[in-house]
């Protein structure tokens, strides 16, 4: 059992059940059902709860497959997995990733990447961890994979997509 700690409830304790890829063959695929407990922590000078990192969140799907239109850990893409971490967050989150870079955040700069903030290519979205590791669900890796930021857009890059903005949250 694993315990994560969820900042953005007004819930004293709340059960969530993930499913969490444990081992694969071709014709009978292992799933683990895997409970958490998830408790909210809140301020330390008030009883609002602090935001959960969505980051955070979404690290809880590292190496599950990509899924073109996927949202789960059975399967998910690269705005998929975004949109599950923010609204896991308590963040209104759309589907896709045009939708996403319209809708989400201010503009920032690769040159400030933080955690947290996405960086957008045309039809893909990223997940800055720190300012020079990115989290993405993408067909390169087939799974949800973390690179370094800078090899990661030089290899799209060379693949024909620009990054079209990076959004801070």
């Amino acid at each position: 059992m694993k315990r994560i700690k969820f900042l953005g409830s007004s819930c004293a304790l709340a059960f969530f059940m993930i499913f969490q890829i444990s081992g694969c063959s071709l014709f009978a695929p292992k799933v683990a059902l895997q409970k958490v407990i998830v408790d909210v922590e809140p301020r330390a000078n008030n009883d609002t709860p602090l935001p959960l990192d969505f980051v955070a969140v979404a690290e809880e799907f590292l190496h599950a497959p990509y899924l073109w239109g996927g949202k789960t850990s059975l399967g998910l893409d690269c705005s998929g997995l975004v949109q599950v971490a923010l609204q896991a967050a308590g963040h209104a989150c759309p589907r896709d990733s045009d939708m996403q870079e319209m809708a989400l955040g201010k503009l920032s700069s690769l040159g400030d990447l933080r955690r947290g903030d996405l960086v957008f290519w045309k039809g893909h979205v990223a997940m800055a961890r720190d300012g020079k590791t990115l989290l993405h669900a993408n067909a390169y890796a087939m799974a949800v994979a973390i690179e370094n930021a800078t090899e990661a857009i030089a290899r799209i890059k060379a693949a024909g997509s620009e990054v079209t903005s990076v959004k801070r949250i």
